[in-house]
C-alpha cells in the first residue's frame, strides 16, 4: 500500500494520507513493523505529506459520526472505490463484489 502512493499522489497536492487495513495483527514480525515504518517515512520525507497508518473499522467507526448523510457517503464512497479499481491500485474486483455484498445485506427494505 506504501509503494503505491507514489503512483496515486503523482502531481497531486496532498498534505495527508490515509493508509486504511483490515489486517488483524499490527506486524507479523518486528522487523516487518521496522520496514514499513522505514518506508512510511521515506515518502513522507519525498513528498512532504504525513502519512496515517490505522485499521478500517476503527477508523470508520470514529468518522460516521461526522457524517449528516449516510446515503449521501455510501454513494459518494461507491463511486470512489469503482473509481479505485480502475486505476492501478490495491482495490480489486474482490472488494467490489464484497463492497456489493455489504451494500445489499445492509440495503434498508422499502415498503
Amino acid at each position: 500500500m506504501i509503494v503505491d502512493i507514489d503512483k496515486k499522489t503523482i502531481g497531486q497536492p496532498i498534505n495527508r494520507y490515509y493508509i486504511l487495513t483490515t489486517f488483524a495483527n499490527t506486524f507479523a514480525t518486528s522487523e516487518a513493523e521496522i520496514e514499513v515504518i522505514t518506508e512510511i517515512t521515506k515518502v513522507q520525507q519525498s513528498h512532504n505529506m504525513e502519512i496515517i497508518a490505522n485499521g478500517i473499522l476503527s477508523t470508520i467507526k470514529y468518522y460516521l459520526r461526522f457524517v449528516d448523510n449516510y446515503h449521501d457517503f455510501i454513494t459518494a464512497y461507491t463511486q470512489q472505490l469503482n473509481a479505485e479499481a480502475q486505476k492501478a491500485s490495491e482495490v480489486k474486483t474482490e472488494h467490489l463484489t464484497n463492497w456489493a455484498f455489504i451494500l445489499k445485506k445492509y440495503q434498508p427494505t422499502v415498503k
